[in-house]
């Protein structure tokens, strides 16, 4: 690295390195920590990012991850207990060394349609292989790896035409597929 670009990332770093007691690192897990894969249940942190992580958490005021994932999945697979946990895309917050994450008042009265919506949703789906996946406040449903990827996105735009008029905020992933939906 040409020393200038090393003088001007030390230069941008400073605010971080001379009060970390001051500072906050946050990091996205899936895409970033995490390479994406295939299916959800199949992504991984790798050991030595989850080691670094807790040793910056052990230095800065504030080391939080933040996940699509629910806050307790996103734990589970960084797998470091002093930190935070955002997730459910903003909806919940796990604190460092935390039991139970909060949802967000916002999101609260939404859980039970949500997860209502997008079950009968899943069932009216299933042939084409799509899956549900309950985030608690809100739901996602996947179609990337389906047998039928046309069929599948063609289905899944209609039941977003059906949560948007039910009132939920649909949310499209990377594969442009319906990624959750709440309050709109």
């Amino acid at each position: 690295m040409p020393a200038q670009t090393r003088e001007g990332l030390a230069h941008a770093l400073r605010p971080l390195t001379d009060a970390p007691e001051r500072a906050a690192i946050l990091c996205d897990i899936d895409g970033t920590l995490a390479p994406i894969a295939p299916r959800a249940d199949s992504a991984r942190v790798p050991p030595e990012a989850s080691r670094t992580l807790a040793a910056l958490a052990r230095s800065y005021g504030l080391v939080a991850c933040i996940s699509g994932r629910s806050a307790l999945d996103a734990r589970r697979l960084v797998g470091v207990g002093g930190i935070a946990y955002v997730g459910a895309h903003g909806a919940e917050l796990l604190q460092p060394s935390g039991v139970r994450p909060t949802v967000a008042a916002a999101y609260e009265e939404y859980t039970d349609p949500v997860r209502e919506f997008a079950s009968a949703a899943q069932r009216r789906l299933r042939g084409l292989g799509v899956r549900h996946e309950d985030k608690g406040p809100i739901s996602a449903l996947h179609w990337r790896g389906v047998p039928d990827e046309d069929a599948a996105r063609s289905a899944l735009e209609e039941v977003a035409r059906e949560a948007e008029a039910a009132g939920l905020a649909v949310h499209w992933g990377r594969k442009r597929s319906p990624h959750s939906w709440r309050a709109a």
